[in-house]
């Protein structure tokens, strides 16, 4: 505790004995930073849950007072980014745990946490950090193509608000062009299956004939706000076929 005594008693004679006056006992300088409190894994993608962490000495002791910073970092996984919300608070005088609130995790991935107290780090266990639900589609497509031609890879990825790849969505998917005509090639309304992992490609399944430039625009049959448009692609004339001569309706004879 933080504050202890000495007694002193005669072997013999357990009534000759005396105490001392309270003596306050400080923690000795940080050693360990551990945690109380950890995310339930999986989190998902802008979620606020709550950690905690206390800082003991070598001896075991709560250190009060103790600012405490607790940060992410990537453990063996391709997600990056920083963690936002309240990530820096004090013990309690007592030496309680600090209790993180607001920790925001908005990037996909597997990650740990590291609290930090000076020279006293530890880390957690390694929790998940899934995409939330999709708001918006990425529709990536050639830059270039020639009129006719089907277009040799259209990829439709459904991401969530934070950019992460929503791999849950299993939602239909309908297509348009901007400035359609008849011999327009898109394919029919689509539903995401659990194998797509939120992306599917579409192989030659895409032709525009109009010139000079289009986009190709993907939309939830049931949420039309999640939708998104492609890149300008721009449409070169396929190779010349015919040729169309414009001349006066009448002319008189020797008139040029």
């Amino acid at each position: 505790g933080p504050t202890q005594t000495v007694t002193a008693t005669d072997t013999a004679t357990s009534t000759i004995t005396g105490t001392s006056a309270n003596i306050t006992v400080n923690a000795a300088a940080p050693a360990t930073a551990s945690f109380t409190s950890e995310p339930s894994t999986p989190v998902v993608a802008g979620a606020s849950p709550s950690a905690g962490v206390t800082v003991h000495d070598v001896y075991g002791n709560l250190v009060p007072n103790s600012p405490v910073t607790i940060s992410k970092y990537a453990a063996g996984s391709t997600g990056t980014g920083s963690l936002t919300g309240t990530t820096t608070v004090s013990t309690s005088s007592s030496g309680a745990a600090a209790a993180f609130s607001n920790l925001i995790f908005t990037i996909a991935g597997n990650y740990e946490l590291t609290a930090t107290d000076g020279a006293a780090t530890t880390n957690s266990t390694s929790y998940t950090v899934n995409a939330a639900a999709a708001t918006h589609f990425v529709v990536g497509a050639p830059g270039t193509t020639t009129a006719g031609v089907p277009l040799a890879t259209v990829t439709v990825t459904a991401e969530d608000q934070y950019n992460n790849v929503a791999k849950s969505y299993l939602g239909t998917v309908t297509f348009t062009n901007n400035d359609p005509g008849p011999l327009d090639v898109v394919p029919g309304n689509y539903n995401f299956v659990s194998g797509d992992n939120g992306a599917h490609t579409f192989t030659n399944a895409f032709t525009l004939v109009t010139v000079p430039t289009r986009t190709v625009t993907a939309t939830d049959t049931a949420t039309s706000s999640i939708t998104g448009t492609s890149a300008n692609i721009t449409v070169n004339p396929a190779a010349a076929t015919h040729f169309v001569v414009g001349a006066p309706g009448t002319t008189t004879a020797g008139v040029p």
